[in-house]
């Protein structure tokens, strides 16, 4: 029997279910010293999504998409989580800038996360 999840994106719902609120970097938050972080954390996550495809413990929903992401903890500046973002195919070339979004805030109660990434067209969702 399927998953409501499963239910949801075989007839075309939402593969993330909270609002998501772009916000564009400020200019005083990029030193290099942050940059070179979070460079280095896309890189190891990068690795980890790529190991999650190619030993299949991500599985592929039934839209042809990864059911899985990855994530981890970042604090400069300030407390943030860099994620993989979600909707990517099994078979897309990864893209260090591109794949990544940092999600710097997330309201519980109003069910909303704020995040940042390398353009206005890069969204937490590829869906």
């Amino acid at each position: 029997m399927a998953s409501m999840e499963h239910r949801s994106l075989e007839s075309g719902g939402p593969r993330i279910k909270f609002r998501c609120s772009r916000e564009d970097p400020s200019p005083s938050s990029s030193s290099s010293s942050s940059d070179h972080q979070l460079a280095s954390l896309r890189r190891a996550l990068s690795d980890g999504l790529r190991e999650l495809v190619r030993t299949k413990a991500a599985p592929v929903g039934p839209d042809g998409k990864l059911l899985g992401n990855c994530a981890c903890l970042g604090s400069n500046p300030g407390p943030r989580v860099l994620v993989s973002r979600s909707g990517r195919s099994p078979n897309d070339p990864l893209d260090l800038d591109g794949d990544f979004a940092c999600v710097t805030s997330f309201d519980s109660e109003g069910w909303e996360a704020t995040y940042q990434s390398s353009s206005e067209s890069r969204l937490l969702t590829s869906s």
